[in-house]
């Protein structure tokens, strides 16, 4: 069959990109954009393996860690421990396990895998179901593992916006689980008082004004119902640059995805132990 370079191109940027996602939702971590386009479109490059001559196991095998690791290297950063490429590899073996079950069920025409590379003559509506399910067996498989999360220990949390860091003294509780309804990120709940440093907001303000306050000095700010054995209401939440989860004891540090809670209580930041998994 022909394989057009721009057809193959285009579609392993996709599919890359999607892989990439995926393995960042089952780590809670944090992703930019303009890394993720850019760690697919140079990891589609490897895909022209499909043109060259049937490489042995090893021979693939080694070209596909070395393709993993490029992706995953630029997508996220220093990589500190395994685990990012680990995460990466069992999303792509997921992925290629049911790209091989689709071409023997199905034997599609215009399909085909090579060296470890997929070429499909596709449609852009096949392309979207194909994303939607995809995404939603991620989100599964993170639902399933959430429900066992544990986690013990002093930790220190670290949050950075608009060019100041503050550090808060860190409770994992798997009774925060509190949420985003618009996004799915987990809010980490904070003290107002502790936060005045990100918000530019004096604590002892009222809610109206520690709301207009922050949409002037911070993004992604809005209002999310949440409830509490002894009361509930709504509580303004804020997309933060980046936050670190530090294990005091181990040193460990992991950068999280999640959304920052302004509570009216001076507490620790409570986040969802689900959030170290």
């Amino acid at each position: 069959m022909d394989i057009y370079l721009d057809v193959l191109l285009l579609l392993n940027s996709y599919v890359n990109y999607f892989l990439l996602r995926g393995a960042a939702k089952l780590m809670h971590r944090a992703l930019k954009s303009t890394r993720c386009i850019l760690a697919a479109v140079i990891g589609s490059l490897f895909s022209l393996s499909i043109l060259l001559p049937e490489m042995n196991l090893a021979v693939l095998l080694l070209f596909k860690l070395c393709s993993a690791w490029v992706m995953v290297r630029i997508a996220f950063g220093k990589l500190t421990r395994l685990r990012e490429p680990l995460c990466f590899l069992l999303v792509s073996c997921g992925f290629g396990g049911g790209m091989l079950a689709l071409i023997l069920l199905l034997n599609p025409a215009g399909m085909a895998m090579h060296n470890g590379s997929l070429y499909i003559e596709f449609s852009p509506l096949m392309l979207v179901v194909c994303t939607i399910l995809a995404y939603a067996v991620t989100c599964l498989i993170r639902r399933i593992l959430d429900k066992n999360g544990r986690s013990t220990g002093r930790y220190k949390v670290l949050i950075r916006a608009n060019r100041h860091v503050v550090s808060l003294d860190g409770l994992s509780d798997t009774g925060n689980s509190l949420v985003d309804s618009f996004s799915g990120r987990a809010v980490i709940v904070c003290g107002k008082n502790q936060l005045t440093k990100l918000t530019g907001c004096d604590g002892a303000e009222s809610s109206d004004a520690l709301f207009t306050g922050m949409t002037r000095s911070l993004r992604g700010v809005r209002l999310i119902p949440y409830s509490t054995v002894s009361s509930g209401g709504v509580m303004p939440i804020f997309r933060p640059d980046e936050v670190v989860i530090l294990e005091e004891s181990t040193r460990q540090r992991k950068q999280v995805d999640a959304l920052i809670g302004v509570g009216e209580a001076d507490t620790k930041a409570i986040f969802n132990p689900k959030l170290l998994l």
